[in-house]
């Protein structure tokens, strides 16, 4: 809808939005979902189950947007907490759905381990006109401080501070929408008077699933069933799948999320070349093969992970950089 060449419907290119504009922006954000159906009746559901706390109201129709969470039945303030929060960006449906789901579906497994406290639609204006700004064209999320100018922020921000010693975890729930570059981002430099510069909104390390190929299984399992001799196949598969998954950022992504497996770094690439164990190129399938062997052969004699192992072998060569 908009372009470099095509001024956003509001406001003077080059001039800051002023009050009226901002009015102006706020009135043409209909409503298209509705908070009350999705997300206050599945909590009221939840509240049988855990314990519900309204943590204060938006000014701009306070009835209408209570802002809710909920928290562990059984709190113990000799426990961590974990904090999880969703809908930060109202137009992130996934997060919302996802932490109302994982309350329904998983929370209760961690009742003898953390105290959970759960958001799970920060900006509630934002996500019934599926939107990254709040109803004041501020975006909630780089408004976490003091004397915050969104409301919704500054509301989490008040209910967490008392507990922020003890918070050991924060799962922010995100996703990447289809709408950042054709709506956000020139609305953005509209709002702040700059000029609109064409970009790229990054995929991230997506895999989870797609509409064209879609696993009959989670992607938790996918990985847990993959051999585990042949973990530079996963690298393959996660380049030619993913999204800029390649190099060793693919490799890296899986020790995060705990799938072992060893790293080509320079350092472990020197070791290999100059024990002849790998030749020409890296990333040839005869190199990927001959160091997959190599390591199956050492994890097999040494009874230790990969991972270990690859740590092991960088430090043996180089300037020993850490993995």
């Amino acid at each position: 809808m908009n372009s470099a060449t095509t001024p956003y419907p509001i406001g003077t290119p080059g001039t800051a939005w002023n009050e009226a504009e901002l009015a102006q922006w706020s009135r043409q954000q209909l409503l298209r979902r509705s908070y009350a159906d999705d997300v206050l009746t599945v909590i009221e559901q939840l509240a049988e189950r855990f314990d519900r706390l309204e943590y204060g109201r938006l000014d701009v129709d306070p009835a209408r947007y209570p802002l809710q969470a909920l928290r562990s039945r059984n709190w113990d303030d000799a426990q961590p907490i974990m904090l999880v929060t969703g809908g930060v960006h109202g137009y992130e449906t996934s997060g919302v759905l996802g932490a109302l789901r994982f309350l329904d579906d998983a929370a209760e497994a961690y009742a003898d381990q953390v105290n959970l406290l759960v958001a799970p639609c920060v900006s509630p204006w934002g996500y019934e006109r599926i939107q990254r700004w709040n109803h004041a064209a501020v975006d909630p999320n780089r408004s976490f401080r003091a004397s915050s100018p969104s409301q919704e922020a500054a509301a989490l921000w008040a209910l967490v501070q008392p507990l922020r010693s003890r918070i050991v975890m924060h799962i922010d729930l995100h996703e990447t929408t289809d709408t950042d570059e054709s709506e956000f981002r020139p609305a953005l430099a509209a709002r702040d008077g700059r000029p609109f510069e064409p970009g790229e909104i990054p995929d991230g390390f997506y895999l989870v699933d797609d509409t064209e190929r879609r696993e009959q299984q989670s992607f938790g399992a996918f990985l847990a069933g993959w051999p585990t001799d042949d973990v530079v196949g996963l690298w393959l598969y996660l380049k030619k799948h993913g999204s800029r998954l390649g190099g060793n950022t693919g490799p890296f992504a899986l020790r995060t999320i705990g799938v072992d497996t060893f790293l080509f770094t320079q350092d472990v690439e020197g070791f290999l070349r100059s024990h002849g164990i790998v030749d020409g190129g890296r990333t040839s399938q005869r190199a990927l093969k001959a160091a997959q062997t190599y390591f199956n052969d050492l994890r097999e004699k040494s009874g230790k992970s990969l991972a270990e192992l690859s740590r092991i072998i960088s430090f043996c060569h180089g300037q020993n950089r850490v993995q």
